[in-house]
């Protein structure tokens, strides 16, 4: 058998491998070869991203955050901006900082705050993603500030494979 076989064989059995995680898991087979991800594959890495914060929250004792699909929606506007047009920002130079993209959208808040991530090639992008963001003083805050009341996700990926994940948090 020739070394062109083996590497072959071993592409197939990355591949069959990658299904089989796919099948039992999508949102976890993100690797950089494999572009094709869905919404809902998206969706699923949203919601994973808020449980994991949750998570996060129930560690620390302090009260989860609830899901709002609105803040969801405004996370994913920025996620797609900042994918489409290909800028990694708070502020987006078009719609403005997070103040202005709630305010524009018609979204009631006292206080507000936002993480962003952005990665390729992690099995585990939501785990990988709230990880970074205790690791982060700044994050690790917003994160676990019991003062906020809700929060949306936002995930987009970028033509290079690139994951963007935007999370906002407000209290109302």
């Amino acid at each position: 058998m020739q070394v062109s076989d083996i590497m072959k064989y071993a592409r197939l059995a990355g591949q069959v491998l990658c299904i089989m995680i796919y099948v039992a898991a999508p949102a976890l087979c993100l690797l950089p070869e494999n572009p094709a991800i869905t919404s809902e594959d998206l969706y699923a890495i949203e919601l994973q991203v808020q449980r994991e914060v949750n998570n996060a929250r129930y560690t620390a004792r302090i009260p989860q955050l609830n899901w709002n699909e609105t803040l969801a929606m405004e996370a994913r506007r920025h996620a797609k901006n900042m994918a489409n047009r290909q800028f990694f920002s708070h502020d987006d130079p078009m719609r403005g900082d997070l103040s202005r993209r709630l305010d524009r959208s018609g979204i009631e808040w006292i206080r507000c705050a936002e993480n962003l991530y952005s990665e390729i090639g992690f099995n585990d992008p939501a785990k990988h993603a709230v990880q970074v963001w205790l690791d982060s003083p700044g994050h690790r805050k917003n994160m676990l500030d019991s003062m906020f009341s809700d929060a949306g996700v936002g995930a987009a990926l970028q033509s290079d494979g690139t994951l963007l994940i935007v999370q906002v948090f407000i209290l109302k």
